[in-house]
């Protein structure tokens, strides 16, 4: 029996957070336990089985309607035991608590909040005024604004990978593992929810805290000495901000760890003397968020006031040293014409971006590129915030429906890196959309695991785990 189980969808990510959650209530002496839906043959019978004490989920916006049918169906089943959820959803849609069959939110940090409420539920006392919490009780919700429970990153212990790894050998043994320096982004860009926590949180949670260099450094050499590992990516939305902890970073990095790494960064954050420093300590790739190639674009709309001229001439010095780009972005933005939707690759190939992400825009409730969308009719008919925020995610906007938006977006890595004439694109694009298009996108498990520099068997049996053996779980819960 163990006191608390955290349950995941798959194993398509390790959860940083669970991971470090578990370290920290394991330091604590608190029994932690993990299991992949995917990889449980029957998660009800686990849960009689080892009988947990509660049982949690740490939720993304996106994935969380499987979340929530886990949740009923587990609360059916045992109702007397306490099931809670943490993550980014329940912190920026608390309200949805009340349509749930959870009984209690965790917003904002979860350490501390979640070791007291652990500690009175072994001694069955009264939780209810716990900061950060949301507890559901007799039908009332009592609501707890957050406050700063980790002033200090450092003070935590190094994050549980044993969590998956003693179960989950294709996630132990996949070549780069990611790693985060630091929590939040100061940035406000308005497709991504970093503003809406800064909006709802600013009394209590800064913009950004950062980890010391040598905490960063103890946490890599313990999976390097523990785990298999030959790359580091650092999955921070604003790693290398600070340029004075960035040169600290790479004087100990090049000397401690040495092995090739990748992160993300800004455009308007890249000059010649950092790529040059990268560079020298063993920097391959850098996932660089471009998003539109249109100015008009990312300066009115997305708020991310980062010229063409910065992208190039930034672009140019990533492959000048011989630092792969992976860059993201986002087609069927509200406002945005066909042209300006092709300025996005063009822009792309004009800077030789050697891997590609393109989404179309999904519009999440609390975004202001939502509130963007609605003003402009852009939103698609029977859009429902609450029934997004509850579980339900389509529909979305009209760009889902545009059969040129859908096409560019399956083929857009294709044409950002094959010399097809534009007018043939154009010709492709807007032929109706079909299965051959969405098959081509399959390339997308080659780019990962060359941008990711993992191993190719490694790599195989993690999208084999990750994808084929999800279907039949997860889409059969509501089927429990």
């Amino acid at each position: 029996m163990s006191d608390i189980l955290f349950i995941q969808e798959n194993g398509i990510a390790e959860l940083l957070g669970i991971e470090a959650l578990s370290a920290f209530l394991k330091q604590n002496g608190i029994s932690v336990d993990l299991i992949l839906l995917s990889h449980t043959k029957d998660y009800v019978e686990y849960v009689k089985q080892t009988d947990p004490e509660v049982i949690a989920f740490s939720v993304l916006t996106g994935n969380h309607n499987v979340y929530y049918r886990v949740a009923t169906v587990l609360k059916n089943r045992f109702p007397g035991k306490v099931i809670i959820m943490g993550g980014h959803h329940v912190s920026y849609y608390p309200e949805s608590l009340q349509d749930t069959d959870v009984d209690v939110y965790f917003v904002g940090d979860g350490e501390y909040p979640l070791l007291d409420f652990m500690e009175k539920i072994k001694k069955r006392e009264d939780y209810t005024g716990i900061p950060g919490l949301c507890v559901k009780r007799d039908g009332k919700v009592f609501s707890n604004n957050p406050t700063l429970t980790v002033k200090n990153l450092d003070d935590l212990p190094i994050p549980d990978r044993d969590i998956y790894y003693d179960k989950y050998e294709f996630m132990r043994n996949i070549s780069t593992k990611r790693f985060v320096a630091s929590r939040g982004c100061p940035f406000p860009c308005t497709y991504c929810f970093n503003h809406v926590r800064m909006e709802m949180y600013k009394e209590s949670i800064p913009a950004l805290r950062v980890k010391s260099v040598d905490a960063v450094m103890s946490e890599i050499l313990d999976v390097k000495e523990k785990y298999p590992l030959f790359g580091v990516h650092f999955s921070d939305e604003t790693f290398g901000f600070n340029f004075d902890l960035l040169k600290e970073f790479c004087e100990k990095y090049k000397e401690l760890v040495g092995l090739p790494f990748s992160f993300l960064l800004r455009f308007d954050l890249v000059n010649e003397e950092k790529v040059k420093l990268l560079k020298a300590v063993g920097c391959r790739g850098i996932e660089i968020g471009l998003e539109s190639g249109s100015e008009r674009i990312r300066r009115d709309i997305l708020k991310k006031p980062v010229t063409n001229k910065e992208v190039k001439e930034a672009a140019s010095l990533l492959n000048k040293y011989k630092i792969k780009m992976y860059t993201s972005n986002i087609i069927g933005i509200p406002t945005e014409s066909f042209d300006e939707m092709m300025e996005t690759l063009t822009l792309n190939r004009a800077i030789r971006a050697s891997y590609t992400d393109c989404n179309i825009f999904v519009p999440f409730p609390k975004l202001s590129l939502t509130k963007k969308s609605k003003d402009v009719g852009h939103l698609a008919e029977g859009y429902n915030e609450h029934e997004i925020i509850i579980g339900e995610m389509l529909p979305r906007t009209k760009s889902f429906s545009d059969n040129e938006t859908l096409n560019l977006k399956y083929l857009f890595f294709l044409f950002v890196r094959l010399p097809i004439p534009m007018k043939i694109v154009v010709f492709l694009i807007k032929l109706p959309h079909n299965r051959i298009y969405r098959l081509l996108a399959t390339i997308e498990l080659y780019k990962s695991i060359k941008f990711f520099r993992i191993h190719m068997i490694t790599g195989i049996k993690y999208f084999l785990n990750t994808y084929f053996s999800a279907k039949g779980v997860i889409f059969g819960i509501k089927d429990k």
